[in-house]
């Protein structure tokens, strides 16, 4: 809970972003495809369900905008989301320390 008031507070001088407190599968069924230029992954950092969150989030990204995250560092994360950039054939992922993101083509 503290870190959502925290994420609210730093986030409210930008009136254009819109935080959501749901699940990602019960979220993404309410996002148009290609209507976001920006989605930030930071759940489950299972395997599965990393791969299971980029699934459900990629198309929602308008062709140049980003799909980022965090925690790369751990095995499950980084690995699923190199599998997903290899299935979709996304060739440049850019990592800096624990953060990753790519660019829909």
């Amino acid at each position: 809970e503290a870190q959502y008031i925290m994420t609210k507070q730093l986030l409210e001088p930008f009136t254009y972003c819109k935080i959501i407190r749901d699940t990602s599968f019960n979220v993404a069924k309410t996002i148009n495809n290609e209507s976001l230029d920006f989605v930030y992954i930071d759940a489950d950092h299972s395997y599965n369900a990393v791969l299971s969150d980029m699934a459900l989030w990629y198309p929602k990204i308008k062709k140049g905008g980003i799909v980022s995250g965090h925690d790369f560092t751990t095995l499950s994360v980084g690995e699923a989301v190199k599998l997903f950039c290899q299935k979709t054939r996304i060739d440049k992922l850019y990592t800096q320390n624990e953060d990753w993101w790519i660019f829909k083509k």
